[in-house]
Formats: C-alpha cells, sequence, structure tokens
C-alpha cells in the first residue's frame, strides 16, 4: 500500500513495505534458482513476433518486433533496415536465450538496432551467446 500523497502516512510502515519488497525479490530468485528466465518484453506479447531468419545472413527488417533464437558457432547474422524505416520507428529483436554485452552475459534481452541511424547491425553467435555490432541493448 504506497498511500494516497507521499509522507502523508497512508501507506505501509517502512518494515511491512521492505518485507513486500524482500519477499518479490525471493519470489524471482526461487523461480531464477528453478532453471527459469525473466524475461525482458517491456510488457511486450512477443505472440505476435517474427522470427529472424537464421539460414539467411541478412534480414531486411521494418517496424515491428522480431526474436532471434540460438545460432551456430561462429554465425554471422546481418540486419538490415528497410528502406523507408525512419529512426523513430520501433524495432525491437528479442534474443530468446544469451546475449553477451560489454563482456557479460544476458538472457531474454532485447536491442533496438536502427536507433543510432545505423543501417545495418551485425550479429555474431559465438559461446552460446549472440553480441553485436551497432544498435543499442536494453
Amino acid at each position: 500500500n504506497i498511500g494516497t500523497m507521499a509522507d502523508n502516512k497512508s501507506g505501509d510502515p517502512l518494515r511491512t513495505a521492505f518485507t513486500k519488497i524482500n519477499d518479490n525479490f525471493n519470489e524471482l530468485y526461487a523461480g531464477l534458482s528453478s532453471g527459469n528466465t525473466v524475461a525482458k518484453t517491456g510488457g511486450v506479447n512477443l505472440a505476435g513476433a517474427v522470427a529472424l531468419d537464421l539460414t539467411k545472413s541478412i534480414n531486411k527488417l521494418t517496424a515491428g518486433y522480431y526474436t532471434l533464437a540460438n545460432g551456430t558457432e561462429g554465425q554471422i547474422l546481418r540486419v538490415v533496415r528497410q528502406i523507408g524505416l525512419q529512426n523513430s520507428d520501433i524495432t525491437r529483436i528479442y534474443v530468446t536465450n544469451k546475449c553477451r554485452i560489454a563482456g557479460s552475459e544476458y538472457t531474454n534481452n532485447y536491442i533496438e538496432p536502427f536507433v543510432n541511424g545505423a543501417d545495418v547491425v551485425t550479429f555474431i553467435y559465438t559461446d552460446d551467446a549472440w553480441q553485436s555490432i551497432g544498435g543499442q541493448w536494453d
């Protein structure tokens, strides 16, 4: 209970609030320790997302949501901006397993490939994780 206004004492006492926070973290940790992952989808329903074609070395993208499954060791995949796609058009690629960003591994993350004006983004699959040249990871 966060109350109706800041500091008006109508919400939970601090001890109760932090107990709830700890319970939330314990629930997340329990789920992760049983082999589950927490997807960073930003509330997006990925049921309509288009899977990138891993049999092609180049995929042309329009605005929308895409998924990127596991590749094969040493695989190189490029995505290119479809003609007419603007920087403001939302295009996201959700990596359905592992990605490596600045030397650290993450699961179920997404990248916005064209936010910085790039027309081509390269993905490389090594050691069971995708890495990218270009784009902006969340």
